[in-house]
Parts: C-alpha cells; sequence; structure tokens
C-alpha cells in the first residue's frame, strides 16, 4: 500500500519512480525528476534532480522505526539526495498523513558513527543483523498527502542547485568525523635530552628529532581503528607548530622607567610543556628581525637578529630595531623587557647584555637622519630599506641631513664663468639642487646661496653665502623617478624671481662647475 500510495504521488506530481529491490540497494525508489530547467546559456549544463526514497508504512504512531545498518550505510554514503518517507494509515486503507525525513548531514554523521563504533568491536560487525532507530516527528509532517507537496518538499531540502548539493554532500562524507583530528599517534622517546629536543621541536627551532616505538592508527568520531597504519620501531619526526602563535608585543628599555621600545611579535609555546619539568619549560618570541627563546623557570633566555641583505623593513621601524639591538649589546648596563599577551598580565624580566661590540653605529646615525628627513619633507607612506642601503648612502643622508638642521654651516661656492655677460659688482644667487636615496624614496631640494662674489687670483669666483633660501622640497618613488626636464622648468621659476636684483647662476645646469664646500 505504501508503494502504491507513493507511485501515484510521484505520477500525480509529473515525477518518475523507478523501483528497486531493498533487499539488495536499501532504497524502494530512485525517483527523477522532469528537466524543467530553461535549455539556454547558463543553464543548460545544470541536471535535473535525482534522489533515493525508502517508504515505510505503518498503522502505528509512535513515529520511529528501526532501519538496518547495512540499509542506512547505502543510504548515508550515497552522493544523491535520499529520504524516508513514513506513511501512517492508522489501519485505513487511505493514507492518513506522510512525513518525509531527509538523510542531511546530522543524520549521515549519526549513522557513519554508530558504523565505526560497531566496526571497531571484537566481534563480527554484521550490519545488516543490526538496526538504527530513526525518529520522525511533527516538523517532518506533508501539509497534506499528494504528490504536489511531496515534490515542494523534496525540492526544498534539495535547494536551486542540485549540482552544489552533490558537492556539498561529498564534501561532508570526506570530512565528517575528523572535526578532532585524523589519527592518534604514539610513539616513545627517554631522557630529559630527548624531551628538550621534542619541545625545540615542537616550538620550531630544529628541523628533526629521533624518536622508537612510532604507532599511529586512524580516529574518526574519536573511534580508534583496531589496526596501526604506521608502526616503526624507529622514526625520524618533523612537526609543524601545534597551536597557532599567539599575537603579542615585545618591549625593551634601558631601565624601569624609559618609554623603551616596541615591537610585534608572536608568541609559540610547547605542548610538551605541559609533561615537562618547570627547568625544561620553554617558549619562543618571535618578531620580523628578532627572536626569543626563553626558559622561565631557570632564568635563562637566548635571543638573535636578523639583518640581512635581503631584509627590507620601513625605515622608522628599522631604526628601532638597530637601536634595541644596541641595548640590547650596552656593555655595563642590564636591559629591562616585556612581553604584553593579550588577556595576560605582562612577563617582565631584566638581563645583562652579552660582551658582543655593536657593529652598526654608521647605519643607526644614517636611519636616525633618515627618519629625521622623512618628516621634514612629510612622507607619511613607508619607506623601505634594507641595512646595506643605509650604510650604502650614510655619508650623503648625513650631508643632506645637515642642510636642514644645521643653523651654522658656512657655504663657500666656487665657479667659473664665460668671458661676457658676468657682473661681478651684483650680489649673486646660486641656485642648487640636492638630492638623496632613503630606501625606494628619493628626496630633493632646490636651495638658493645668496652673495657677493670675489674674484680668485687663479681665476674664477668664490661666494661665501650671506643667506641660504630653500625654496622647494621634492620627493618621488623608485618607481616614478624624477625628471630632469621637471627639475629644470623649477629652477627657471626660481631664476625669474631673482633676475632683476641679483646675478644667476644656475648650478644644475652649467658646464664645468666646481662643487660647492661646507666649511
Amino acid at each position: 500500500m505504501g508503494e502504491n500510495i507513493f507511485s501515484f504521488w510521484c505520477a500525480e506530481a509529473g515525477l518518475i519512480p523507478n523501483g528497486s529491490s531493498i533487499d539488495k540497494t536499501a532504497w524502494d525508489f530512485h525517483v527523477e525528476f522532469p528537466m524543467e530547467i530553461p535549455a539556454s546559456a547558463p543553464h543548460v549544463h545544470r541536471p535535473a534532480p535525482e534522489c533515493k526514497v525508502q517508504v515505510k508504512a505503518t498503522d502505528k504512531s509512535d513515529r520511529k522505526l528501526p532501519i538496518k545498518l547495512s540499509n542506512l550505510r547505502r543510504l548515508a554514503t550515497a552522493h544523491i539526495p535520499c529520504f524516508f518517507i513514513f506513511i501512517e494509515f492508522d489501519g485505513k486503507p487511505v493514507a492518513q498523513r506522510a512525513f518525509l525525513v531527509h538523510v542531511d548531514n546530522n543524520l549521515t554523521s549519526d549513522i557513519l558513527k554508530r558504523l565505526h563504533e560497531i566496526d571497531q568491536r571484537e566481534e563480527s560487525n554484521r550490519f545488516n543483523h543490526r538496526t538504527m532507530t530513526i525518529h520522525y516527528n511533527e516538523s517532518h509532517l506533508l501539509k497534506n498527502t499528494s504528490g504536489q507537496e511531496l515534490k515542494a518538499k523534496i525540492l526544498e531540502y534539495i535547494g536551486n542547485d542540485y549540482s552544489r548539493y552533490i558537492m556539498d554532500k561529498k564534501e561532508h562524507l570526506d570530512l565528517t568525523g575528523f572535526e578532532d583530528g585524523y589519527a592518534n599517534l604514539a610513539f616513545t622517546t627517554t631522557g630529559i635530552d630527548n624531551l628538550n629536543d621534542l619541545i625545540d621541536l615542537s616550538l620550531g627551532l630544529i628541523d628533526t628529532v629521533e624518536i622508537s616505538g612510532l604507532k599511529a592508527t586512524h580516529k574518526r568520531f574519536g573511534i580508534e581503528s583496531k589496526t596501526p597504519f604506521l608502526d616503526f620501531k624507529t622514526a625520524k619526526m618533523q612537526m609543524h607548530p601545534v597551536e597557532a602563535p599567539r599575537k603579542c608585543r615585545m618591549r625593551f628599555r634601558e631601565d624601569s622607567l624609559s618609554p623603551g621600545l616596541s615591537f610585534d611579535a608572536e608568541l609559540l609555546t610547547s605542548p610538551f610543556n605541559a609533561i615537562a619539568p618547570n627547568e625544561n619549560k620553554k617558549f619562543r618570541v618571535k618578531g620580523d628581525f628578532f627572536e626569543f627563546t626563553f626558559s622561565p623557570y631557570i632564568a635563562q633566555a637566548n635571543y638573535s637578529f636578523s639583518f640581512g641583505d635581503d631584509v627590507r623593513m620601513e625605515v622608522s621601524k628599522f631604526r628601532n630595531a638597530l637601536r634595541a639591538l644596541f641595548l640590547l649589546t650596552k656593555p655595563g648596563n642590564n636591559f629591562f623587557a616585556e612581553i604584553s599577551i593579550e588577556d595576560y598580565p605582562p612577563l617582565v624580566f631584566d638581563a645583562r647584555p652579552p660582551e658582543v661590540e655593536f657593529q652598526f653605529t654608521e647605519a643607526l646615525q644614517s636611519l636616525e637622519n633618515s627618519t629625521t628627513l622623512l618628516s621634514i619633507f612629510d612622507i607619511t607612506e613607508p619607506v623601505l630599506i634594507s641595512l646595506e642601503e643605509a650604510h650604502h648612502y650614510s655619508r650623503h643622508i648625513a650631508n643632506f641631513h645637515r642642510l636642514f638642521t644645521s643653523d651654522d654651516l658656512v657655504y663657500r661656492i666656487t665657479f667659473n664663468v664665460g668671458e661676457d655677460g658676468f657682473d661681478a659688482t651684483q650680489a649673486v644667487a646660486c641656485i642648487f639642487f640636492f638630492s638623496v636615496h632613503i630606501g625606494d624614496h628619493t628626496l630633493g631640494a632646490l636651495i638658493t646661496f645668496i652673495g657677493h662674489p670675489l674674484q680668485k687670483p687663479e681665476g674664477g669666483y668664490e661666494v661665501i653665502c650671506e643667506k641660504s633660501i630653500l625654496e622647494r622640497k621634492i620627493s618621488s618613488h623608485k618607481s616614478s623617478p624624477l625628471k630632469s626636464d621637471e627639475i629644470k622648468e623649477c629652477i627657471t621659476k626660481i631664476s625669474e624671481k631673482y633676475e632683476s636684483t641679483h646675478t644667476v647662476v644656475d648650478m644644475y645646469s652649467t658646464p664645468h662647475q666646481d662643487k660647492s664646500s661646507q666649511d
């Protein structure tokens, strides 16, 4: 009666119910839907829905029914939608109520978990002799016993994209039961040295460690398989960090009252700390250019800084990095350090620096000068620089820095002129263009020096600067370098300001000019 009434509903709604043998396939009907999607792009490649349905007819009203696990396994692992339809007759020849139960992700996981529990027992599983009770309730009730209501409810569960349903179900089948891990791994290690190696391995301080008695068993739904898939007497282990690093900040200070230098970092802890004696517990703090390894219970720390040629950082950040290294290598004084972690009190400690010579004095001064210049030029975007660049251009950066920060400079300018047209009785306006490279930026300045020319015995003229005027600040990124024509245009406009009262000497484009010097 149940199968007949279901076939009638399908025919009523235009569905095709293909019958099957329940003893072999676990489903009564393979239901095909009509191709109702328009045969036009982009829908032409979309398939019509299909599903499998097992029909259960009953005169009872306790809303549950035991189903063989072998049948449930087939329905749970099928890639297409699967349903139970429970039809209640109440002892009458006509269906009174119908309940449609979707074999959804939750029910699929419950079925598979039950199968794993039985499969790992010592006795034979014999799934066809075991059952699992499927419950249904008012939430599964069809509004009426008709083919159109059956079709609408099935499509409601499947959704608008049948292909997406198939992919989502396959993904769920692949992943369900692995929420707490894929396998259990057991191994043996002996001695404190080996434990220390395991801690270092979990912190990423070493690459491999020797272990023995390695066994690994699959685990799904928290249930271990009876047979290991790995079984070795000895092995070498590599390990990715077990826990995601926690964000923290590392602050270095000269004493407890100084503001200090603060840097973003990552905190890594070892899962083996939980079983290690206090003196062996260890954690690691890793920044862009520094790394600390702490053994807090024995007041020991190792640290390293890395400023390789391929390391490029924002100028002020690089300056602070070298300041911190200077502080950590300054002989005779303790330094203070603080690690701040969200939701935890700060970890504060002090230490005496090792006897190591600070080798970056010139680069540090270059970065100090660069930071000041970028501020003077109102450069707000990050300017990246390497240690090699800071060192290579240090003298040029220092000279350019003096142009803007030293008030007691005396400028002496020497130059030669042609035979005619130069009035030595008139004040001279000498226009210079200065530039310097700071990382991936170029800074430039157009400065006019005012003074009276004095003829030199050996020829040419010399001007002792009486006044200097910053005409314009210029900056550019290496992706858009300065153009000579644009600079000349700026100099032309500056020259026009002085032509009526001064003899203008353009030191940017005048040939055979001598270098200016700063006394």
